[in-house]
């Protein structure tokens, strides 16, 4: 389906816009994974990371002490997650032709992982809350194009998920970048003055440029 962010419609306008300008543009894609209520995990069957007892700040400038109270928990796929999505590869869009674009950097979902190194019996995922309160939770190293519900199954055979509340599905992308040459270091564009690009846009993942 054509679309932008959850909800929101797609901004196909602006691509045009931009091509009409004589601006070069590619194709890129970009996966996620589901999101879990928090309340509904078993924690007591996964491992826990704790964040660092002396946590640096991003700014040299700051000067005030941080307490950093965060936890992550560690948890695996197994034989049983692999053959549920396996049997499903042909319900992919990255294995039936929908997708064919490549990501700004190697960020596997997990069919892809499952796909490429069929001599793994177990991939390692972290389960980081997206919220102070834990009330939210982002099951990194799942990254997932599958149907709804052979995630949910999938999902159901990990340590500590079984009974887990699916708050959002996953779902794999594909988007409009610019060749970044196009631009001068400062991200302004060389040909049209004050036009700036910064961002996902340019083929970086998008965190680079969001955490400076």
């Amino acid at each position: 389906m054509e679309g932008g962010r959850v909800g929101e419609p797609a901004a196909t306008s602006l691509s045009q816009s931009l091509a009409d300008h004589n601006i070069v543009l590619r194709r890129l894609k970009t996966g996620t994974p589901m999101r879990i209520q928090g309340d509904s995990i078993d924690y007591e069957q996964m491992g826990v990371q704790h964040g660092d007892k002396q946590p640096l700040p991003f700014s040299i400038w700051s000067d005030h002490e941080l307490n950093n109270r965060a936890r992550c928990w560690t948890t695996r796929t197994n034989d049983l997650t692999h053959r549920i999505i396996r049997s499903a590869f042909p319900r992919s869009p990255l294995f039936d032709g929908s997708i064919q674009a490549f990501g700004p950097r190697y960020c596997p979902g997990i069919e892809d992982k499952i796909s490429r190194f069929p001599e793994r019996n177990s991939h390692q995922l972290f389960v980081e809350p997206e919220d102070s309160l834990g009330e939210r939770i982002y099951l990194n190293g799942f990254n997932s194009s599958l149907p709804q519900e052979v995630q949910e199954e999938a999902m159901r055979t990990i340590p500590g998920l079984q009974n887990a509340t699916v708050l959002l599905y996953g779902y794999d992308i594909e988007y409009d970048a610019i060749r970044a040459t196009q631009l001068h270091p400062t991200l302004e564009h060389k040909k049209i003055a004050n036009l700036y690009f910064a961002g996902q846009v340019n083929g970086t993942s998008g965190y680079e440029e969001a955490a400076v």
